[in-house]
């Protein structure tokens, strides 16, 4: 028998479990580690009615002798410490993206992996989407100049049965950009690089993100937004040659005028990256040349701690703005600016908000604009959480 670590306890984990239960050979036996999900997970457990799945509260040493693999699905301030501990232990680990919220932690785990000779690998799921695939096929004859990626969430939606709402507490860029990047790889496989160089970065009025980047005779830019009327998947090619929306899965490619309704040609992204890191943990070598492991999705996490830098001055600039132009900046465009710049900051600091909860969202808009004045004779970092 061999074991299956899971951790956390959201909602994702749970998409995460249903389709584990459905990939994983009999000998696979899975434990389920949630301290804050504790009692959802058995919930969940019991109305499966799966009796190879047992949760935990915590991962104990005992939990992690017995240990053949480990996915990590918790907070993203908890992933580098949860996937350090795993590769310590020489577990192949598969970690959600973002895999880190710094790109020297992302680059000290990769080391970590390659010393230990341990499969690490960030679920980046769109790399294996069949619809980016028919997308670059129905593209061979197209000489790409330049990419569009627009790529929007609404504040809340349903998701697979489930309210989702943002992941306000980890960065914008964090949060989208990794998917954002294997978009750019796949369209750019052909040419055997994916280095794109960074250009501006900018947090507009609205809260919508928008990144340039530059390789080669490639431009590429990509509005980033988390306040959208509705989702939003779209890849525009040369301006609009060439159009992949997959707003709703698979969706459909639209080209030199004529539109191609998509199909599902293979088995669902998740399906195919859980059981590409299932194939890893049962033949590792060679690790390091599958798609997702870490060493082939470097530049996910470097780009996003760069572009999230050059975010920041961004939104700071505006907050200067906002203090001392009174007006310049709409009530509602202001919570939004406080929200995106602190929320992650002060989840950090252990602070969390619920955004379920108009009066908890309210608490802590107050909490920062009572600080923001003194703040802003010294430092945003001063404020006391």
């Amino acid at each position: 028998m061999k074991n299956l670590c899971l951790m956390g306890g959201g909602r994702w984990s749970r998409v995460l479990m249903s389709v584990l239960n459905e990939v994983l050979s009999s000998e696979w036996q899975i434990h389920w580690i949630t301290r804050h999900g504790f009692n959802a997970a058995q919930q969940w457990c019991q109305a499966h009615s799966s009796q190879r799945i047992d949760v935990f509260a915590e991962l104990t040493e005992q939990l992690c002798e017995v240990t053949h693999a480990a996915i990590v699905a918790n907070s993203p301030q908890n992933h580098a410490t949860s996937v350090r501990r795993f590769l310590s232990l020489g577990v192949p680990t598969f970690c959600e993206k973002p895999l880190v919220l710094d790109a020297g932690l992302g680059l000290e785990l990769e080391n970590l992996a390659v010393q230990h000779n341990c499969p690490l690998g960030i679920n980046l799921l769109i790399t294996n989407a069949s619809y980016l695939e028919d997308f670059r096929r129905l593209l061979c004859d197209t000489t790409i100049q330049h990419i569009e990626i627009n790529w929007a969430d609404p504040w809340s939606e349903e998701r697979y049965g489930e309210t989702k709402y943002c992941e306000a507490s980890t960065p914008i860029i964090d949060d989208m950009f990794p998917h954002c990047w294997s978009v750019l790889r796949s369209l750019n496989a052909s040419s055997g690089s994916n280095h794109w160089k960074a250009g501006c970065v900018s947090y507009r009025d609205n809260s919508d993100v928008c990144i340039e980047l530059k390789q080669s005779s490639i431009d590429a830019v990509i509005t980033l937004s988390r306040r959208s009327v509705k989702r939003v998947r779209e890849v525009v090619i040369n301006k609009g040659e060439a159009l992949l929306d997959f707003s709703v899965e698979p969706g459909f490619v639209e080209l030199r005028g004529k539109r191609e309704v998509l199909a599902w040609t293979a088995a669902r992204p998740l399906t195919r990256s859980l059981c590409s890191f299932v194939d890893i943990v049962q033949n590792p070598s060679g690790w390091q040349h599958w798609p997702l492991s870490v060493v082939q999705c470097r530049d996910s996490f470097v780009l996003a701690t760069e572009f999230g830098a050059a975010m920041r001055q961004s939104q700071h600039a505006l907050l200067r703005r906002m203090l001392s132009e009174p007006g310049a900046i709409s009530r509602e465009c202001q919570d939004r600016l406080l929200l995106d710049t602190f929320l992650p900051v002060a989840m950090q600091h252990g602070r969390r908000v619920n955004l379920a909860d108009p009066t908890d969202t309210n608490r802590f808009l107050e909490q920062i604009e009572a600080q923001l004045d003194a703040a802003m004779s010294g430092s945003f970092h001063a404020i006391r959480w």
